[in-house]
């Protein structure tokens, strides 16, 4: 830039050099040292502005004697009294340069600079300071050595830190997870993991200049795995999939161990030593750096999934739903209700897989048990449920379950009326498969959905995450249908509209986070759907809050009155006709589940790892408490008996009246039973008795034994 003078001394011929939304960076010659300095001019001069430059000069201060850190020279005001700073000149630009002009970089090379920028950060760290915003173009190339710059939203301990955190393609997830700032030195550390995957493929791990939102791409971080590396060594590739772990406590925790890891890799895969290669991280304990698990028949490698702080409920008899809301669910929500994280990824055409079905008999039944009356109910006993210690059972093994489809992890499986079922995932893949063959005849992808009920007439009713209701042809042969739908609750960002049923007139139903139910004629979409708002009209703003009357499930009833259930626990059943005359129940426990037993009664799939099965009539209550974790779904069964599936991925099918013959199907159970995060969502009963299961290794059909 010609005729720029900044007023510094000993500095001239300045040139414009990148320019940001905070600051102009000038290069300038400097000839009392003879050199080329970099001199970074703040924008904003409010107390905001201000703040940040003082914060940034005082951490580069702090940094200036590490060899990958940018060397300040000295800070100051210019002639017009805008901040500034003079630093080192770094001509090969930014690791963001190189690949925008090279694309993926040599994996050795990547290796190479993520080292440097990993020991940089080890040194800020123990300075006191996160950086907050590591990504490639922060990383400079100084005669090919990795140089980390640009401090200026970093976080100091004795200086409060700046509101303005992290790039979005590089942010880590607990970032967006809820208000809290929870972000340490493991914070830091994904987003150097993200920046090296960037150089491993060329682009970061999630896509933010797709078509979705930035919250649906915030969404995504929080919820999925980033897509398998490609065209790298495999241990580098299972290092970055360890490193980029939702749970900060699965990630390296410091960059020396960062560096450790990441080297022990690279041994591996240069060929140094054969198999995997075994470290001691700082606090004494092992672990191992090795190539992922080939996939076979047997068995079918799971995405790690791990606690972030969203709530991801499920669905219901036919409709599936992935709930996500932010830490004041959790501080709604009764004390067990833990955290879930759903793991999306794609994968290629799996293989039929054998799947472990255990049959369970001879426990020892427990005592029968009784709970406290709910409100609205006027008895709640519970005789002879099934006890977790019971003594150790009998247990005959069934190799009869398939795997069918593409779609590995799979949410959503619904049977549909004309025999054919279909199977997706949150980000709105679907598959269309035939149960007898169990092959896939037709795909489809939509928006980003919350849940899916198969229709009448062929059509998919799909609530999106956003609320909004997509009404879609598989054979395109009738046009879309986008309906307006439920809406957020003020300062409670996720999920907004949770499930979808249809009535028996073609009518469909929703429910959502603003704890109304709607009504929705398809034939209609301007006319005004009809609304029920029976859970918030009972809620004691006094006592709960707005979000306890979030609506998580509904479903139709057999004599087409509807069932909902709120995140407080109350399950409602009301005729759509005459709205206010409700029969209720409440207990605390979340509701993630319904479906109607043959007799009436509801089968209610709840966060506290039990299952309520509710006589509306007489208004008792038997609670079934086998399962050790969120109860995902349930679905009733023409012979009376019951399949529930909670988020360890156990399925359990047993006789409300006879609780203690038990069955479990032991599919999507994890090797690991430590292991934390989501490992089944859904199921359906297929028409020749069959279930189908939707979890992390795909949808398993399994035929289950006869009722005895």
């Amino acid at each position: 830039m010609q005729g720029v003078d900044l007023g510094i001394d000993g500095l001239s011929d300045y040139r414009t050099i990148g320019s940001g939304g905070f600051a102009t960076v000038y290069a300038a010659s400097e000839a009392g040292f003879d050199r080329t300095v970099a001199v970074k001019v703040l924008h904003s001069l409010d107390d905001d502005g201000v703040r940040r430059f003082e914060r940034e000069r005082r951490i580069m201060g702090r940094l200036a004697s590490h060899p990958n850190i940018i060397t300040p020279f000295k800070a100051g005001y210019t002639n017009t009294g805008a901040p500034y700073l003079v630093m080192e000149f770094i001509e090969g630009g930014s690791l963001e340069d190189e690949v925008r002009a090279r694309g993926r970089l040599p994996w050795a090379q990547a290796v190479d600079h993520a080292s440097a920028a990993a020991s940089a950060l080890s040194h800020a760290h123990g300075q006191g300071v996160l950086h907050r915003d590591v990504k490639p173009a922060n990383i400079l190339l100084a005669g090919g050595v990795a140089k980390l710059t640009d401090f200026g939203i970093a976080a100091i301990q004795d200086l409060p830190a700046s509101q303005v955190a992290y790039t979005l393609a590089h942010a880590p997830p607990e970032t967006f997870a809820d208000g809290a700032d929870r972000r340490d030195e493991r914070a830091d550390l994904y987003s150097l993991a993200s920046t090296l995957y960037a150089l491993l493929s060329g682009r970061a791990p999630y896509d933010v200049d797709g078509p979705d939102s930035q919250h649906a791409y915030m969404f995504r971080i929080l919820e999925s795995e980033p897509p398998e590396l490609t065209g790298v060594p495999a241990p580098l590739a299972a290092f970055c999939a360890q490193a980029l772990a939702r749970d900060p406590a699965r990630r390296p925790a410091s960059g020396d161990e960062f560096v450790e890891r990441l080297r022990a890799a690279r041994t591996v895969a240069s060929g140094d030593a054969a198999g995997s290669v075994t470290y001691t991280a700082p606090t004494g304990a092992s672990a191992t750096v090795s190539a992922p698990p080939a996939v076979s028949n047997a068995t079918v490698a799971a995405p790690d999934a791990a606690v972030v702080p969203t709530l991801a409920p499920p669905p219901g008899r036919r409709n599936v739903r992935t709930i996500a809301l932010g830490a004041a669910a959790v501080v709604v929500a009764a004390g067990g209700m833990g955290a879930a994280a759903l793991a999306l990824q794609g994968g290629d055409t799996p293989t039929t897989t054998t799947a472990d079905v255990q049959a369970v008999a001879g426990s020892t039944p427990s005592e029968p048990s009784t709970t406290e009356p709910s409100e609205g109910a006027t008895a709640t006993t519970a005789p002879g449920s099934a006890s977790a210690g019971s003594d150790t059972p009998a247990v005959a093994t069934v190799d009869d379950a398939e795997r069918v489809g593409s779609l590995v992890p799979a949410v959503f499986v619904a049977a549909r009326d004309d025999g054919s079922v279909v199977s997706g995932n949150f980000i709105g893949q679907f598959e269309i498969w035939d149960p007898a063959e169990l092959t896939v005849g037709q795909s489809l992808t939509t928006g980003q959905v919350g849940d899916l009920a198969p229709l009448d007439d062929g059509r998919l009713g799909l609530l999106l995450y956003d609320g909004r209701i997509r009404i879609v042809d598989p054979g395109d042969e009738k046009p879309e249908i986008e309906l307006a739908g439920h809406q957020p609750l003020e300062d409670t960002p996720g999920q907004v509209g949770y499930a979808i049923d249809e009535l028996p007139d073609g009518r469909i139903v929703t429910a959502g986070v603003d704890g109304v139910v709607l009504i929705w004629d398809p034939a209609d979409p301007e006319g005004e759907p009809v609304r029920y708002t029976g859970h918030r009209d009972r809620l004691d703003l006094g006592v709960l809050t707005e979000l306890t009357a979030s609506v998580w499930e509904v479903v139709v009833l057999s004599d087409g009155r509807i069932a909902s259930g709120t995140l407080g626990g109350e399950v409602a059943i009301w005729d759509p006709g005459s709205p206010e005359e409700t029969p209720f129940m409440r207990d605390g426990n979340g509701v993630l589940s319904i479906d109607e037993l043959p007799d009436g009664r509801l089968v209610i799939g709840d966060t506290e790892s039990g299952v309520r099965v509710w006589d509306p009539v007489t208004d008792e209550v038997v609670r079934f408490e086998r399962h050790t974790d969120w109860v995902y779904d349930v679905q009733a069964l023409p012979d009376g008996r019951v399949a529930t599936i909670d988020s360890t991925g156990l399925l359990l099918l047993w006789d409300p009246d006879q609780p203690d013959a038990v069955v479990e199907f032991t599919g999507h159970l994890d090797d690991d039973p430590e292991r934390e995060g989501v490992r089944a969502w859904s199921l359906t009963r297929l028409d020749d008795g069959r279930l189908a299961v939707a979890g992390e290794r795909g949808v398993l059909v399994w035929e289950p034994p006869p009722a005895s």
